[in-house]
């Protein structure tokens, strides 16, 4: 089990990057396909053997030339792709049917848990290593986070560089003896 501090941050940046992505599963099933999409799979590649040097855009234009004629001039064959659409149709109702959407939480769940996972992975392999060395903060630095909270609530409309201002104003105004404090 991970830290709990490195948890709870990987499980914010987690429900942030959930909320951001679009809701589709990829366990969803497919929507299904038009008459005139099941011509065009097929009439693709008649195309193609015909005029191998065509572009993608001048193909699809032949294809919708092609389909109206085929809706005006060859009813079978259109009866033929319109039969195609409706089991296709059949096939995404069952299978709408029978689909359980997950919800969100277990969306959010599951991402938290391969996040720390890997968090986890890191820590482990890092607690092999030698410990890092850490680095002074000098005293100035310890004085804004340990007065910058306070600082807000004294001063609620106040910007962040505005608050670092008055940090800055109050850490000047501290004698030699007060800074010694908030050095390590």
């Amino acid at each position: 089990m991970p830290p709990k501090k490195v948890q709870n941050t990987v499980e914010k940046k987690v429900v942030k990057r959930v909320s951001k992505k679009s809701d589709k599963d990829p366990n969803e099933p497919k929507k299904n396909k038009s008459a005139y999409m099941f011509y065009c799979v097929e009439g693709r590649e008649e195309i193609k053997q015909e005029n191998p040097d065509l572009d993608n855009k001048s193909v699809v234009i032949e294809l919708g030339v092609r389909w109206t004629k085929i809706k005006e001039s060859n009813p079978d064959k259109l009866k033929y792709y319109n039969d195609l659409a409706e089991q296709d149709k059949k096939r995404y109702q069952e299978e709408k049917g029978n689909y359980v959407k997950p919800s969100k939480v277990d969306k959010v769940e599951e991402e938290v848990e391969k996040k720390t996972k890997k968090k986890t992975d890191k820590v482990s392999s890092s607690e092999t290593e030698e410990p890092k060395k850490k680095t002074k903060v000098n005293g100035y630095i310890n004085y804004c986070t340990v007065n910058r909270e306070q600082c807000k609530l004294d001063n609620p409309g106040l910007l962040p560089k505005d608050i670092t201002k008055k940090l800055s104003e109050g850490w000047k105004s501290l004698s030699d003896e007060e800074k010694e404090k908030f050095k390590y």
